[in-house]
């Protein structure tokens, strides 16, 4: 009997001090883990539940996003104004074409006010342009450095405004900002995998234009059909009207380095005009309902 509750003895504390031993790793793990952590860690099976990021699709024939006007989607004489939002091209814009990504000026009523991003493909180069045109006329499409895209690729691009002064693009290839290399499933939640800093594209003095105001509606994408139309992805898009943004290069790297989930968290909530997130609607103050016209579409990411 001894030799039976011995040998017994032998096998059940092993069994104890392993139970004691795992309950006090995990009381230990729980007590440091890092709390301001996010609960989502980028698995298939978490993306599956009704996660998967949203971007506008922009396919054949007339399509594009559409947003009602209010003020705070144009620029404010005494504030800084900020366009950024992430664009994948199906087709690059053959020669003399310009592909609009962002647009809101008056296009039936002249001298066509308003402010806008395009592609345009010249003769020799590809550019990305913005348009800044006031109610006088004065303005228009302004080129700036020739660049270099690949289809299929996603690229943060930004405007930078500082009304009355100087207007400025900047260009980042963030690779592929949505596949998470753990699983392959496209995901918002990993941080964008910039190959290179953003990119100034070039600048202009537009003291001598006034700052554009207008009832158009913004639209995302194409308004016509054939090669003059964009077609290809817009995810991420924001506007923002912050007081300060720096006045060099460099300060302007600093803040859209990222693109725009990254830009989004240095502004102040009261300074966004328009945030169009992972979920395919504006979380701004504004919560501005988006419409989809012709072959445009949501698209889940993956």
């Amino acid at each position: 009997m001894r030799i039976f509750l011995f040998s017994l003895l032998g096998f059940i504390a092993p069994v104890l001090g392993s139970v004691l031993l795992i309950s006090t790793y995990y009381s230990d793990a729980s007590s440091t883990r890092d709390l301001t952590a996010p609960p989502h860690d980028g698995s298939a099976d978490d993306l599956g539940k009704g996660n998967m990021p949203k971007v506008i699709t922009v396919g054949s024939g007339v399509a594009f996003a559409s947003i009602n006007s209010y003020p705070e989607l144009d620029a404010a004489v005494d504030k800084n104004f900020l366009v950024s939002f992430l664009v994948r091209f199906d087709e690059l814009p053959d020669t003399t074409y310009r592909h609009n990504l962002i647009a809101k000026y008056a296009r039936n009523k002249r001298p066509y006010p308003g402010w806008a991003v395009g592609v345009h493909r010249r003769a020799t180069s590809l550019r990305v342009e913005a348009y800044w045109r006031d109610a006088k006329g004065a303005g228009g499409w302004f080129p700036f450095d020739s660049i270099s895209l690949t289809p299929k690729k996603w690229y943060a691009v930004s405007l930078v405004i500082q009304p009355r002064n100087s207007l400025a693009i900047y260009v980042q290839d963030v690779g592929a900002p949505f596949e998470s290399p753990q699983s392959g499933v496209l995901s918002f939640g990993e941080k964008l995998r910039t190959n290179a800093p953003a990119k100034f594209e070039g600048g202009y003095d537009i003291s001598e234009i006034g700052v554009p105001a207008t009832n158009a509606e913004l639209v995302l994408g194409a308004t016509r059909q054939g090669k003059e139309g964009f077609r290809g992805n817009v995810a991420l898009v924001l506007l923002a009207r912050p007081d300060d943004l720096g006045k060099s290069v460099e300060e302007h790297v600093r803040i859209l380095d990222g693109g725009p989930s990254h830009i989004v968290g240095k502004l102040r909530p009261e300074d966004v005009s328009l945030w169009i997130t992972e979920s395919g609607s504006d979380e701004s103050r504004f919560q501005s309902k988006i419409e989809l016209s012709g072959q445009a579409s949501w698209q889940e990411s993956n």
